[in-house]
């Protein structure tokens, strides 16, 4: 399920592309970490709990560093709903101010979304919001 692309960057490939569905239980975006000796850089956490909590045990299967930073690269559901996961950890969650706008606009809607067109596979997903944002383009 990792792929390494460097020494230190590692990829988690989606198991599906395409729609998300029941069976991918909403999995359709590959996920990027990058070990530092400072601890874990991950762009994207999913787009539920669920898989936010594979992508932190795939990681643990790579290192023992923890998550220090989570990078949302953009408002798509799939790529920061996963945020959830990261929650008690100490990460620090990262997006630009344009990001978090839209985030705030439909998230309500992109949990809805998942969760009807998965057949609730996604289970439980709490919205989790950037706490350190870009202001700079």
């Amino acid at each position: 399920m990792v792929t390494t692309i460097t020494e230190n960057g590692y990829s988690i490939v989606s198991p599906s592309t395409g729609l998300p569905t029941p069976e991918n239980k909403g999995w359709n975006s590959n996920i990027h970490f990058v070990v530092t000796g400072n601890g874990v850089l991950l762009f994207d956490t999913g787009s539920s709990e669920l898989i936010g909590n594979k992508i932190k045990r795939v990681i643990k299967s790579v290192t023992d560093q923890p998550v220090r930073w989570v990078i949302n690269s953009h408002s798509h559901a799939d790529h920061w709903l996963g945020n959830v996961a990261f929650t008690g950890t100490n990460a620090e969650i990262v997006a630009s101010n344009e990001t978090l706008t839209t985030m705030k606009r439909y998230g309500q809607e992109d949990v809805k979304f998942y969760s009807r067109v998965t057949k609730d596979t996604i289970e439980s997903t709490q919205l989790v919001y950037p706490t350190l944002l870009l202001t700079q383009g």
